[in-house]
């Protein structure tokens, strides 16, 4: 409710704004209206057919954001242009009633499906920022329209390139010249930082995916009132017979304590079998000692509950997490014994919490801190003899997809196969408030981006502004020369686009160069 709120102020300030100074526009007639109309119909239109092709093809906003940018862009562009070329009077202000005609449906359309979601949500970022993509790009077309439409293009032996080059790079204004190599300094910085931001960004969101699917499975399928179930090959053939499913493994997991002969501390124990070096990436991040085969493990030791006095040989081997090892001050070989506080067996002394001696076979590093000290993994045997379970007791399926970007499907097909008794989550379901944090990132992320670009672009405006001052009698002369409008909108547009040019050019070298560096 804030955040709708929010968004609904920020629009009625701005239309208050555009309103008083576009207030002339109520008495012009209905050109303009008809016109506004047709602009906001464009993008409007775009817009839902972008986001409906999205939805056919089973992409969304959150993965596939670059193309919905892109093909607003494109449009935008398509649609200034039309109009650049058959009318240019007033387009500008017409583009802004336009954008507030966008943002008005927009913020409706958010306020009334995910308004629950507030400005995290990948809609919410649709309608901030689309409006100023698509005036940005349907200013510049129009504006390229109008200017291409009368004289065609700008060639390097044109009077206007010539006149523009020697108006920016002239020597005899010294204030000139500076102001044109901070405005060319300003877009290369704006044009290298975003390059680096947007790339520290994704680099760091997708090694955090990359960490989090490693640790986690796929998909988990839990008992709906998180209590055991039986498991069995037909339920297990029903379930690996869905689409996009890769492969499976039965899990049993419970929170226990951990203890050494030096320090405890609380972890998570899965119980698995072989299936799940299959299905878990960690498995295959062993950095110490070698994975044990969960599916023939050694006889175990019987249950005491007596002093940390363990007889390795007769142990059920176990794999924990490097950041677990160097709390417990063990290494492979060591023991370590798993005590459960919801199970209890009888002794002389009355009841006491149930206990296990665990050999330590191996010791993974998923580089996440939370997986390293908390995770650990035995035999499917090893947990049910620890929990008390029968043999064919579990406490879930994890699985694995064949398209980990896509596990909505899967999800709908397996909740509508297995039905109300069984709960299925995703990877995203399951780290939500990870994914909230992200999301609230990308949002201050893109904000700052904005305000980069503005700062640049202003950055040129100011040079082609001071030059236009600074230049009034160079550009009578051109007029009485015989230099049309248009060839003088020329001059200062090549002067724009040679600062825009280089700029961007510099800031992409440097860009490049400092990513490949933080990547080495």
């Amino acid at each position: 409710m804030t955040s709708g709120l929010t968004i609904t102020l920020a629009v009625v300030l701005c239309e208050c704004i555009v309103l008083w100074r576009y207030r002339a526009f109520f008495s012009a007639g209905g050109a303009h209206l008809k016109r506004i109309t047709l602009i906001a119909g464009f993008w409007l239109v775009g817009t839902a057919l972008s986001y409906v092709l999205l939805e056919q093809v089973n992409w969304s906003l959150e993965s596939h954001g670059l193309t919905m940018w892109f093909g607003l862009a494109l449009l935008a562009f398509v649609v200034g242009w039309g109009l650049g070329r058959a009318t240019p009077n007033l387009i500008f202000w017409d583009l802004c009633f336009a954008a507030l005609v966008y943002v008005h449906l927009g913020v409706l359309f958010v306020w009334c499906f995910y308004a629950d979601q507030g400005l995290a949500s990948a809609q919410a970022r649709l309608v901030l920022i689309s409006p100023f993509l698509l005036l940005l790009f349907s200013f510049f077309g129009a504006s390229l329209g109008h200017v291409l439409h009368n004289g065609g293009f700008i060639f390097r032996n044109s009077y206007e390139f010539m006149v523009g080059r020697r108006f920016l790079l002239e020597k005899s204004s010294p204030v000139l010249s500076t102001v044109t190599a901070i405005a060319l300094i300003g877009v290369a910085l704006g044009v290298w930082l975003i390059i680096v931001s947007l790339a520290v960004l994704s680099g760091f969101e997708q090694d955090l995916e990359k960490k989090i699917i490693g640790a986690n499975a796929h998909l988990v399928i839990e008992h709906r009132d998180d209590v055991v179930f039986k498991t069995r090959p037909v339920l297990e053939d029903r379930i690996k017979a869905q689409p996009g499913i890769a492969a499976l493994a039965p899990v049993v997991q419970g929170d226990v304590a951990v203890a050494s002969r030096s320090n405890y501390s609380g972890v998570v124990l899965f119980g698995v079998n072989q299936k799940a070096t299959d299905v878990l990436g960690v498995l295959s991040q062993v950095v110490s000692g070698q994975l044990p085969d969960f599916s023939t493990q050694r006889q175990e030791a019987p249950v005491d509950n007596g002093s940390l006095d363990f007889k390795p040989a007769s142990l059920p081997e176990i794999v924990i997490g490097y950041e677990l090892a160097r709390t417990l001050n063990v290494r492979v070989g060591d023991s370590i014994r798993l005590i459960s506080p919801v199970h209890e067996v009888l002794t002389p002394l009355g009841a006491a919490p149930r206990s296990m001696g665990y050999r330590v076979a191996a010791i993974f590093e998923s580089k996440m801190y939370d997986f390293d000290a908390r995770y650990v993994y035995t035999s499917l045997s090893a947990a049910r003899r620890l929990f008390q379970m029968a043999a064919d007791d579990i406490s879930g399926f994890q699985l694995k997809l064949r398209d980990v970007r896509q596990p909505g499907p899967s999800v709908q097909a397996l909740e509508q196969d297995l039905g109300a008794d069984y709960r299925v989550q995703d990877w995203q379901q399951r780290n939500q408030t990870l994914y909230a944090s992200l999301k609230l990132e990308r949002v201050v992320a893109m904000v700052v981006l904005v305000f980069i670009v503005l700062v640049a672009s202003f950055a040129v405006v100011n040079t082609l502004t001071m030059s236009v001052i600074e230049k009034r009698e160079q550009i009578a002369i051109l007029k009485t020369m015989g230099a049309p409008t248009v060839g003088i909108m020329k001059v200062f547009l090549s002067q724009g686009l040679l600062v825009g040019f280089l700029g961007t050019l510099v800031g992409t070298v440097l860009g490049t160069l400092t990513v490949t560096f933080l990547d080495l």
